[in-house]
């Protein structure tokens, strides 16, 4: 994988979204939280959801840090950009790690909520690298699909901020944030 200018790129946090029909490459950096990657394998496009939480309590508003509303609003978004349906879809699933058992029961629960969309939506799971004690610092390349998982016990917020950027020119694309209509929640 060569990030080359001209393509853009995004590091997605927790509760956040990001797509691109253009090349692009999505970083993520999860412990317990859980990353989902889907692609149009046809067309070439894709986007990234990095969510916390399995469902959304009762009474609770609908955000994207929710595996439900997340993972449909990545369907969604593929939908808009012109997918021609789940058949053209694939998808991975990252993370759900926990060290020292903390988290541990949430994240497998995410995984699960994950795992049962992506189910009924007909959407084929190519690739998982979930659970385990330790965190999770991933690549996606939404052109080919390739991405590149690595395990770590050194999460830190900045780790995928890359400081060359500005030296190559790198273009950042838009995502939405923590609301699953795209506002700041």
């Amino acid at each position: 994988m060569k990030l080359m200018p001209e393509q853009a790129s995004c590091v997605v946090q927790a509760g956040h979204l990001a797509y691109s029909r253009d090349p692009a490459f999505l970083f993520a950096v999860c412990g317990n939280g859980v990353v989902v990657t889907l692609r149009d394998k046809v067309r070439e496009f894709g986007a990234m959801a990095h969510v916390v939480f399995p469902r959304i309590e009762t009474g609770s508003r609908p955000t994207n840090f929710h595996a439900d509303t997340a993972v449909r609003s990545l369907v969604k978004i593929l939908c808009d950009l012109g997918t021609a349906g789940s058949m053209h879809m694939e998808a991975q699933i990252f993370g759900g790690g926990h060290l020292n058992g903390m988290g541990r029961e949430r994240a497998q629960d995410v995984v699960r909520k994950v795992r049962r969309i992506l189910r009924e939506l007909e959407i084929k799971i190519v690739s998982e690298d979930v659970g385990g004690v330790l965190g999770r610092k991933i690549v996606f390349n939404t052109a080919n699909g390739e991405t590149a998982a690595v395990k770590t016990t050194r999460i830190r917020r900045m780790d995928w901020l890359p400081e060359w950027e500005h030296q190559i020119g790198v273009r950042r694309i838009a995502y939405a944030r923590g609301g699953a209509d795209g506002t700041d929640s």
